[in-house]
């Protein structure tokens, strides 16, 4: 199987999952090899992530758009391409403590390739905003919408792939969504540390 059938039949997977598709596990390669290619689904989403970025930033970072275009692609795609790999990372000790190591690598590759359906959604609803065809309160709406909505998919992610119980799945979102929350500020800090302060005080 080529890798291009392989992201065809790992998206379908996951876009079966968002369905409650009892059989969707079954798209995916579950073995190691389909682990460290499951990796190359940022290929496919940190390019829609970044539009979806440039379209909603508010405050320093958007600042830094307007006079450094380039930088801030450059800046963004090493920063999501670190949180890529940080949260396999930080679920490795995770799996551990919740007696999860048995389904970590198959919860890995699912989480990878759903970040395929993930992006879609919250470009698509990003570009409604963009477009103020509904207006900046409607378009605004929307988007909190599906980012609800692609936290609730996480959810089912982590209940699939894990096989594990809701105050655990629930667990494993919040901290895909603190590390992520954490590093992307402390990147702020760093990387422009004047219009930070600025915003604070």
């Amino acid at each position: 199987m080529s890798i291009i059938e392989e992201a065809s039949r790992s998206i379908r997977g996951a876009w079966r999952i968002a369905r409650f598709d009892p059989d969707a596990m079954q798209d995916f390669d579950l073995s190691i090899d389909g682990f460290w290619r499951s990796f190359l689904a940022a290929l496919i989403v940190i390019p829609p992530s970044l539009l979806v970025s440039v379209f909603t930033e508010v405050g320093p970072r958007a600042d830094h758009i307007s006079e450094d275009m380039v930088g801030y692609l450059v800046q963004q795609t090493l920063l999501r391409g670190g949180l890529w790999l940080l949260f396999p990372l930080a679920m490795v000790p995770v799996a551990r403590l919740l007696n999860l190591s048995s389904t970590y690598v198959q919860y890995i590759i699912v989480w990878n390739w759903s970040q395929v359906i993930v992006a879609a959604v919250m470009l698509s609803a990003t570009i409604l905003l963009g477009s103020d065809l509904l207006g900046q309160e409607i378009g605004g709406l929307i988007l909190m919408l599906a980012f609800l909505s692609v936290s609730f998919y996480a959810y089912l992610v982590a209940r699939v792939a894990l096989g594990c119980e809701m105050p655990m799945a629930i667990g494993v979102v919040v901290l895909d969504f603190v590390l992520t929350l954490t590093v992307s500020l402390a990147a702020d800090r760093m990387l422009y540390p004047a219009s930070v302060a600025a915003a604070g005080g």
